[in-house]
């Protein structure tokens, strides 16, 4: 009986090692989209490629790495150009834009984008980076009314922070 004892303990704490190992690799490797919660993704504006993590320190190390990309057939080394955020003070889930260049001249819309889904209505703080002024808009595709922000801003007022479907960099 002892022998039984000890073997099914084994085997458990085997069982958990494996479970905790795997949690540990899969959390280090990038993930498929933001729809799970907790998630941090980095939108390539020029590629349209997303790409996700476990933690806001991969997003972020990732985002200001400026890896090289290919779009159009011309390789480029990127800048980060906004981060939003489901929480106020920077945290929450986080979803940052990084392109090619720069905003051009900090207040006409160099880029569009609807929000993904687990950011709609939930933009609570926000960073633009690179000349870019951050407008969120109430509609899809920049549509309905907006608030601009060209600073980071630890707390969205309350009317924006609900009702962000749309954002624009410029």
């Amino acid at each position: 009986m002892a022998q039984n004892i000890k073997r099914t303990v084994a085997v458990l704490a085997s069982a958990a090692a494996l479970v905790l190992t795997g949690a540990a690799t899969a959390q280090a490797q990038p993930s498929a989209s933001a729809e799970g919660k907790g998630q941090h993704c980095v939108l390539n504006v020029a590629t349209e490629q997303e790409t996700c993590f476990g933690t806001a320190a991969q997003a972020a190390d990732y985002a200001k790495s400026g890896q090289s990309s290919t779009a159009r057939g011309k390789e480029f080394r990127w800048v980060q150009l906004a981060v939003v955020n489901t929480d106020f003070f920077f945290r929450g889930s986080s979803y940052t834009f990084v392109g090619p260049n720069g905003c051009r001249d900090g207040n006409a819309a160099d880029y569009v984008f609807d929000l993904p889904a687990q950011f709609v209505n939930r933009v609570y703080s926000l960073q633009p980076f690179s000349n870019c002024w951050l407008d969120l808009f109430t509609g899809p595709q920049a549509s309905g009314w907006s608030s601009h922000y060209r600073d980071a801003t630890p707390a969205v007022p309350d009317p924006w922070r609900v009702n962000a479907a749309s954002l624009t960099l410029g």
